[in-house]
């Protein structure tokens, strides 16, 4: 059981707050102390354990074959559907699982191609080892119900992703996979001690914490899994979550700031699977909602939608995983019973609460307020750069979910003579020069467009759903609104003209898609440029 601890990101929780709360508490972090014990009672280390065959797990050939695969940065869909395509029973579990409630497509999808465009080439990994799961669980492990952990497996997985999707997608299905398997040392270990391994957790009450298994085995079943997801081939991220989510372990000061993040859900999982399948349910509701407010921005209503919501997507996955769970109370039961246990905490610790949440929701309004500030362009008020790719991203995202029939459209724009310009006129006049053709992208723009300065006189235009036909209207649009300006600067009238170049691309599902739309429409701009400026070029073929 991931104990309920200190939340690893720390740095987020005032003292006053840490204070009033024990999140590293003995009854609940700590387990109970080994009387007389000076070291481990088990003599095994994890070394002795992945060299044993016969005590790791591994996933199928096959299944390791499609993950290597898909590690391939040129690999394309096609090849990676015919290698899936093998196994027959392997591949009707990959189309189950896409059209599950884990990536809820818009229609049903009925071939492996479309699976793996659905899902997106990083999600393989998770259809591949999810499909297999069974086959890397010991069928027996001594003292430990083997329903009861896939249950728990479960909860954590779906809890990680249904609370980190709300900031970032990509991140909380790494977090979900690497949920899944967060349990595998644990039964390892117990498989191969059972009589040990069951004597601790008939003395304890539950499952051993990871402070207790440090003190039966000198290491923590989450190391264990950790070791195994990286000789497996899995991404650092996801050995990096498994090992530090207890809180034991903190993660090294150079790890990508994704890893970080996929750590708030994977925490707030562990959290959330306390709070359904152990006995500290009340205390467990608690910390979940203080994480969930400081990580997420959630108040307690919204973190018991996600509890209850888990239910359905649990009985779901497990059918579509062959995972037998056991009975017992509704998650709504659950639910009732930790907001009762949740009644007895202290008036001093609510109101430690309740200062805290305000203090966090003035953190967070401060945060989108920079959030914005960072997404925008202050001379003109549109996008910047950052803005306009994060949008861009997310357009070629929503292809990947469900592809579209038209063309997902590019358009690029440098304003002619613009350094003639500032050099005659000045800055000032420069920047005039700026805003009035910001103010001209934004008047004739079209609601479902996204346009942006992206530096210097450069400006671009998104187009979600289009074609070449309508992307040649839209830059003639904006050619023409702009060829109406009229600026006064020393006496004169200033005149201004702009030149583009367009993309458009309508299949999304190999890498690099972002830069080869960047790279041909600046291209076909140069050439707007070398054939005399003022006018547009567009692609006459989709990329």
């Amino acid at each position: 059981m991931p104990p309920i601890s200190k939340p690893i990101f720390s740095d987020t929780i005032s003292s006053e707050t840490s204070d009033a709360y024990p999140l590293g508490s003995d009854t609940l972090a700590a387990g109970h102390p080994v009387e007389g014990s000076e070291g481990p009672l088990l003599d095994i280390s994890i070394e002795d354990l992945l060299v044993d065959p016969d005590a790791i797990p591994s996933p199928p050939m096959l299944v390791m074959q499609i993950i290597r695969l898909a590690d391939d940065p040129d690999v394309s869909i096609p090849k990676l559907s015919r290698l899936v395509e093998q196994d027959a029973p392997l591949a009707a579990k990959f189309v189950r699982m896409a059209n599950s409630s884990l990536f809820s497509p818009s229609r049903e999808i009925t071939s492996v191609q479309r699976a793996l465009v659905v899902v997106g080439l990083r999600s393989v990994r998770i259809l591949a080892l999810s499909t297999s799961m069974k086959s890397l669980l010991p069928p027996t492990a001594g003292g430990l119900e083997c329903e009861e952990a896939r249950r728990r497996s479960l909860v954590n997985a779906i809890g990680s992703k249904m609370f980190l999707e709300r900031l970032d997608k990509d991140t909380a299905e790494q977090a979900f996979l690497a949920g899944l398997l967060g349990h595998i040392g644990m039964l390892v270990i117990a498989a191969e001690a059972p009589e040990v391994y069951a004597a601790v957790i008939e003395e304890d009450g539950e499952w051993p914490s990871p402070a207790r298994q440090m003190q039966v085995l000198g290491f923590t079943a989450d190391e264990l899994t950790a070791r195994l997801t990286t000789k497996w081939g899995l991404p650092d991220s996801i050995s990096d979550g498994i090992r530090c989510r207890s809180g034991l372990e903190v993660l090294d000061s150079g790890v990508e700031a994704s890893t970080k993040l996929m750590l708030r859900g994977l925490e707030a999982g562990c959290v959330a699977e306390e709070v359904l399948c152990g006995q500290n349910s009340g205390e467990a509701l608690r910390v979940l909602a203080e994480l969930a407010h400081t990580s997420f921005g959630m108040d307690l209503d919204a973190v018991s939608r996600v509890l209850l919501d888990i239910e359905p997507v649990l009985e779901e996955t497990a059918g579509l995983l062959s995972f037998d769970l056991p009975t017992g109370n509704s998650h709504a039961e659950l639910l009732a019973e930790a907001m009762g246990k949740m009644q007895n905490i202290s008036l001093d610790a609510v109101s430690a609460f309740s200062r805290e949440t305000q203090a966090v929701e003035e953190l967070s309004q401060r945060n989108r307020a920079l959030e914005t500030e960072n997404r925008q362009d202050d001379l003109t008020g549109l996008l910047n750069r950052r803005g306009f790719d994060a949008v861009l991203s997310d357009e070629i995202d929503k292809r990947l979910q469900e592809p579209q029939e038209d063309a997902l459209g590019l358009l690029v724009f440098d304003i002619d003579f613009f350094k003639k310009v500032n050099d005659t006129y000045g800055h000032q006049v420069g920047d005039e020069v700026l805003r009035e053709v910001g103010h001209a992208f934004r008047r004739v723009s079209r609601k479902a467009e996204f346009v942006a300065r992206q530096g210097g006189e450069e400006f671009a235009l998104i187009l979600p759903h289009t074609n070449l036909d309508e992307m040649k209207q839209a830059a003639e649009r904006l050619r023409n609104e702009v060829a109406e300006i009229m600026l006064s600067a020393g006496g004169e009238t200033v005149s201004l003209t702009i030149s583009a170049g367009g993309a458009a691309v309508n299949q999304v599902g190999e890498d690099g898609v972002i830069q080869r739309l960047y790279e041909r429409a600046d291209q076909l701009l140069y050439e707007a440029k070398r054939n005399g400026r003022n006018r547009s070029v567009i692609d006459d073929s989709l990329i």
